[in-house]
């Protein structure tokens, strides 16, 4: 069984309870609607620990974007992520492609 999993992350660190009772239901929803698959969600929540205008910071995120990666099981999955790390421009999908390992 594969789940769907997808991660919301509320402003200013609330719990949906916070959140609800401070914005109301309607706005929880349109978070919800919002939310981020969880492996990009994984990938953007470490990027917010890096200077990616440094460059020492960059190279260990994206050495950290490519372990996650290579958690997928599928190669299909690893490219799709994989064009996502480039469109972001985080760095070039040639050097990423070269750490990727395709099963």
């Amino acid at each position: 069984v594969r789940l769907n999993v997808k991660a919301v992350k509320l402003p200013n660190g609330a719990d949906p309870d916070e959140f609800i009772n401070s914005y109301g239901a309607e706005e929880m929803k349109k978070q919800l609607d919002n939310a981020l698959d969880y492996v990009e969600f994984k990938i953007r929540h470490k990027l917010e620990d890096f200077n990616l205008n440094k460059h020492d910071e960059k190279a260990k995120f994206v050495n950290i974007a490519i372990s996650i990666v290579n958690e997928l099981k599928t190669n299909s999955e690893k490219e799709i992520y994989l064009d996502y790390i480039a469109c972001e421009d985080y760095d070039s999908s040639v050097l990423l492609a070269s750490h990727i390992r395709i099963r």
